[in-house]
């Protein structure tokens, strides 16, 4: 990653294991140092130098079959119950009996690790019986462990676990319990130890800022190394501007707030806040394509219908690329439509990426409220943001909202259905997979007489995870690799839910082909890859989860393909647009209408992206990441795990390192992201938990 694979391979293990063995050995330090008074108090306990071992290899043992049981319930009370307060509930209930279940078991545990440990001295006078005793021990383990992997297959937990976390603390325990436990190991020992750790670490602060891609090679991938790195500087950050001076930090003005790597830098004034080296020059910003063209008003207004889908990339499609044909109904419409190949959502979670794509504007200027669930997402929308169908509503148009999962009802996203006549749940069931009843539902809609133009939403749930394999869905094959299994029954959910599309596409191709205007995207990719072992979205910002497909259908421009940039905050000035009403000029959006009406390549040179917390309290931190997608980069910042990534477009694993450039799109994109980033942070009115004095 990165292009320093030795960093990841080396450095990072060797940071985290030393913080592993440094716990350990401080933990050795601390129990001989307070061996004696502990001695007066529990003296069965302190007797036994094995007791912190067989303590942290119990917790260790019944910490993670508590969290495989909880995760395991919470897979299959997800699966039949959609009503998110009422699951949230009742997996907590079962998770905190599971603790209950499992922490009546800890006695029996600790006397088999006890015994366990004790069997490592083999004595010649107890060689027979202490071996017995760690054959059996070992044979508990194993046992354990294959139960382990048969219990949790399905579940597909071996992926999910965070195994960096465990091995090296866990190699420390073991390591330090034997060489206690042989008498290897003695204080004078363990404090030379921790004084050679302190003594990497010294040296590792002192490394320039020139190795700052060892730093982020290192926060890239979870492991122990990045929990401590960050946590280092954050320590040494001393004017919490976010960077350091040490630890490959590249701030210019350790003491100086204002000025830093992530500082913006105002342009045109003759001063380096981004400690970049040069003044930022505002001819060197992008293009913003303009959010409304003249045009006539249609003599009669087209019914809208816009299909949303959930957690599908472009490059997953078929006219994407993708090795399997999972969605021939969605190429076919395509091809007698437009199609925006390089079309972007501007969050890689639907919690931000909907609520956009509702309203044209950034999450950070949407009204947002604590939700139906007391702060936990789905985050409210307030009534007071203007979305698509209160806009259409207003024009005379008739709404309806068609969610096909109960996640998206009244009930759990409040807000949400702003401006719609009517939310039309009865397509939705208890179960995963409702392409179907929610099909069957958008076409009564569509055959129904009405006395004014339709607007109906329809938002397909089918193909999110957890992935299940739907009834008389296509059998695909399982590829090799961790999430081989996964991505085939993935793959036959897309396909079995594309068909449900094609009766849609099919019953207004019988219409004239004025009378509607159809659009077509997902609300996020979802990723495949090492990146994404644990969570295939709501991850990152990278093109992995941001690249999606977006169709649009009008009377003109049919089979067109159109390689520029284009988002979903283009989707509603271009409606508005298309119907000869000027969207307000605030609109960051660019309307797409020369793309459709001429098939003219959209004007913009970025589109901004982000993943935001609102329920963090300062509005900075609430940027977990940002970036900006060019034509053919991707610049981002982490915030969270503090580093910076600059690739080229379609390395979304970072594999091809790109330095920044001063010059060219790359450092147009840095600087663009930089503008917006600190432009939305002043005062959003999205935190909705912040005291009322700050807003």
């Amino acid at each position: 990653m990165n292009g320093e694979p030795w960093s990841l391979i080396v450095l990072s293990p060797v940071v985290g294991i030393g913080l592993a063995a440094g716990l350990g050995f401080i933990s050795f330090v601390l129990f001989a140092i307070w061996r004696a008074p502990f001695a007066r108090i529990k003296p069965h306990i302190v007797a036994n130098p094995l007791s912190p071992w067989t303590a942290g290899s119990t917790v260790l043992l019944l910490g993670a079959a508590w969290w495989v049981a909880s995760y395991r319930a919470s897979l299959l009370i997800n699966a039949k119950i959609q009503q998110a307060y009422f699951e949230s509930t009742l997996s907590v209930a079962v998770s905190a009996a599971l603790l209950v279940i499992l922490g009546l078991t800890s006695p029996l545990v600790w006397a088999i690790f006890h015994r366990f440990y004790q069997g490592l001295v083999f004595s010649r006078r107890r060689f027979r019986r202490n071996f017995t005793r760690a054959v059996l021990a070992l044979g508990f383990i194993i046992v354990a462990v294959v139960a382990f992997k048969l219990g949790s297959k399905k579940a597909d937990m071996l992926q999910r676990l965070p195994w960096v976390y465990v091995f090296p603390p866990l190699a420390a325990l073991i390591l330090s319990a034997l060489l206690q436990r042989f008498g290897l190991l003695n204080r004078r020992i363990a404090l030379r130890a921790l004084a050679l750790i302190a003594v990497f670490h010294l040296v590792f602060a002192l490394l320039p800022s020139k190795y700052s891609s060892v730093r982020n090679t290192i926060n890239t991938a979870p492991s122990l190394a990045r929990l401590q790195l960050k946590a280092l500087i954050s320590v040494s950050d001393v004017d919490h501007d976010g960077e350091t001076n040490i630890y490959m930090g590249q701030d210019c003005r350790p003491f100086d707030r204002l000025s830093g790597p992530g500082a913006y830098d105002v342009p045109d004034n003759g001063i380096d806040e981004d400690c970049d080296g040069i003044d930022t020059l505002s001819t060197a910003l992008p293009k913003v394509g303009q959010n409304f063209h003249a045009m006539s008003k249609p003599a009669k207004l087209p019914n809208i219908l816009l299909i949303t889908t959930d957690a599908l990339s472009f490059d997953h499609t078929t006219s994407g690329g993708y090795k399997h044909d999972v969605t021939p109904t969605l190429a076919k419409f395509a091809a007698n439509a437009t199609e925006f190949t390089r079309a972007y959502a501007e969050a890689p979670t639907t919690y931000m990426s909907i609520p956009m794509l509702q309203t044209g504007y950034w999450y950070p200027h949407l009204k947002i409220t604590a939700g139906a669930n007391s702060g936990s997402y789905p985050f409210g929308l307030s009534p007071e943001n203007k979305t698509l169908a209160s806009r259409l509503k207003a024009l005379g148009y008739a709404t309806v909202f068609v969610p096909g999962q109960r996640y998206f009802g009244k009930g759990n996203w409040p807000g949400l259905a702003t401006g719609f006549d009517e939310v039309d749940m009865a397509g939705t069931t208890n179960f995963a997979h409702a392409a179907i009843p929610t099909t069957n539902r958008v076409l009564a809609h569509l055959k129904e007489k009405r006395a004014k133009p339709l607007f109906i939403w329809v938002h397909y749930f089918d193909h999110h995870e957890p992935y299940y394999m739907p009834s008389g869905g296509k059998v695909f094959p399982v590829e090799e690799g961790p999430l081989g299994d996964k991505i085939s029954k993935y793959n036959s959910e897309v396909e079995r839910t594309d068909r449900e599309w094609g009766r849609i596409f099919d019953y207004v191709a019988t219409q004239p082909a004025e009378d509607n205007i159809i659009i077509f995207t997902s609300d996020h990719g979802e990723a495949f890859d090492e990146l994404h072992l644990q969570k295939p979205h709501s991850n990152s910002v990278r093109e992995s989860e941001t690249h999606v497909p977006l169709i649009i259908q009008t009377a003109k421009q049919r089979g067109t393909r159109i390689d520029g940039l284009a988002s979903h905050l283009d989707i509603l000035p271009t409606v508005l647009n298309l119907l000869g009403e000027k969207p307000p000029e605030d609109m960051p959006g660019e309307s797409l209408v020369p793309a459709l009406q001429d098939g003219k390549s959209p004007e913009k040179e970025a589109i901004f992206v982000s993943f935001y917390d609102p329920t963090r309290l300062d509005a900075k931190s609430a940027f977990m990441q940002y970036g900006a997608q060019g034509k053919d980069f991707l610049y981002f910042h982490n915030q969270d795990d503090a580093f910076t990534s600059l690739t080229m477009v379609g390395d979304s694993l970072g594999t091809k390192p790109v330095d920044m450039p001063q010059s060219g799109e790359a450092y147009m994109l840095r600087l663009y992201a930089e503008k917006l980033f600190h432009e939305l942070q002043d005062n959003p009115p999205a935190l909705f938990n912040r005291p009322e004095s700050s807003k």
